[in-house]
């Protein structure tokens, strides 16, 4: 403090006890004792960081310690509960499953529980406000094709496996699940709903579709599911070409699409196999070709006088499938090639006319037309 306040005489009795303490031959001047006091200084806060740093070193080893034991302990805590109570955890389960999942399974509980859940989707899907209609469509098909896996555990659990009862079990399937999906297409006023609806409806006529190496099959399962949608769709075809006529759109419009797209393929197709000379129905040849022939008119006539390009179109595409058919079924003999040339630039021209007009597939899916 002298030395700072550069108070000589104060001083003198300082510098003295300095000099004779460090052995000095000549007495310190304040200067080099001002001198000395800053390196002391100097050292002891050297000395106090120093300490700091390894207390905080200290502390950052704790830490890492401590996170490795917390990622030790969750990577262990499972094998050890196991290790330690393994057995009494196996024995838990397994009576578990014996005295109260295979119980619950058995009397059907799961099943009501899936189905409730099912139901659940579908009601929760009419709460929806109207500006949220579209999510409230996709919950309700949730709910709608619910029914499916629910069926399955339903069939799965209370029946056995029978032989050559396929057909009709398809058709119990697809007749439930389209009474599944109409209510909720009706609430919603949904096309999609509506669309799946007679899908399902088809399905329980027959009608079938699926993969094949690569590609895709479409058709019927029995010469029975022929007639079967050929008749649903003449009903359909009719019905929706009336409402149309009409301007009437009413409780059916959901089911419009599905009925007049899956409705003029389903007739035509069918009525395409019914006429073929390899197969044999109700009809003769020559009448289920009659028919062929003044269905293609008829609709061809509808779709053009009531502005129902679907009707025509579909007509005009299935009158060509029908004119191939039947040079299939002639005998050409040597001349089958010239035939078979010609085929190929019809086809040709074909191609080109619909990919310049595009209008004539999309009109096929198409509700308003």
């Amino acid at each position: 403090m002298c030395v700072g306040e550069r108070n000589l005489e104060t001083c003198t009795v300082y510098l003295d006890t300095a000099s004779a303490t460090l052995g000095a031959a000549v007495q310190l001047t304040s200067a080099q004792l001002d001198k000395s006091a800053l390196q002391a200084a100097l050292l002891l806060e050297d000395e106090e960081r120093s300490v700091t740093q390894r207390i905080l070193g200290f502390f950052s080893f704790v830490n890492l310690v401590w996170l490795v034991s917390v990622f030790g302990v969750l990577a262990t805590l499972i094998p050890f509960v196991l290790y330690i109570f393994g057995e009494a955890i196996a024995e838990l389960l397994t009576k578990l499953y014996k005295d109260l999942i295979v119980p619950m399974h058995k009397h059907g509980i799961f099943e009501l529980v899936a189905y409730a859940i099912s139901f659940l989707f579908s009601a929760q899907s009419c709460r929806y406000p109207v500006q949220h209609a579209s999510a409230a469509t996709l919950v309700g098909l949730t709910g709608g094709l619910g029914f499916l896996p629910c069926w399955s555990y339903s069939t799965a659990l209370w029946t056995e496996k029978t032989c050559g009862k396929e057909e009709e079990f398809t058709a119990l399937t697809g007749t439930l699940l389209a009474l599944s999906l109409a209510p909720l297409a009706l609430v919603h006023g949904s096309s999609l709903l509506g669309f799946c609806t007679v899908t399902a409806t088809y399905v329980a006529c027959g009608f079938v579709m699926g993969p094949l190496f690569g590609g895709f099959y479409i058709g019927f399962r029995s010469l029975g599911a022929v007639w079967r949608c050929l008749l649903v769709s003449a009903a359909f075809i009719v019905v929706f070409a009336a409402l149309h006529v009409i301007h009437a759109r009413g409780p059916f419009a959901p089911f419009a699409l599905g009925a007049r797209v899956l409705g003029n393929f389903g007739y035509f197709l069918a009525l395409l196999i019914a006429s073929s000379e390899w197969h044999r129905g109700v009809l003769s040849y020559g009448a289920s070709n009659g028919l062929m022939l003044a269905s293609i008119v008829a609709a061809a006539l509808v779709g053009n006088v009531f502005a129902l390009p679907s009707y025509t179109n579909t007509a005009s595409t299935f009158f060509v499938l029908w004119i191939m058919e039947k040079e299939l079924e002639a005998k050409w003999g040597p001349g089958g090639i010239a035939v078979l040339f010609v085929n190929f630039v019809a086809l040709y021209l074909l191609a080109h006319h619909l990919h310049t007009h595009p209008e004539i597939i999309t009109s096929l899916f198409d509700q308003s037309a």
